[in-house]
């Protein structure tokens, strides 16, 4: 994950999701990955990726703010 956002960063979003894509299948019960993914779906504008990566986080921790931002932001690009 910490090298995914360290991509994600860098804003090399094709590679964090790559590396976000490997923690969700060693770890598909954390929800971080998925919020990263999603952001950077976002970032590349794939707004219905990064909203039903943020609603799978949001399901694994409802408490983590962030997801419904951007997944909020995502439904806002897709005029939802």
């Amino acid at each position: 994950i910490n090298v995914g956002r360290s991509a994600l960063y860098y804003e090399d979003y094709v590679l964090s999701m790559q590396y976000f894509n490997q923690a969700i299948a060693a770890k598909p019960y954390l929800y971080e990955p998925y919020f990263f993914r999603g952001l950077a779906k976002f970032y590349l504008e794939d707004y219905t990726g990064a909203e039903v990566d943020c609603s799978k986080s949001i399901n694994l921790n409802p408490y983590y703010v962030n997801s419904y931002e951007v997944r909020g932001l995502s439904r806002i690009n897709l005029q939802d």
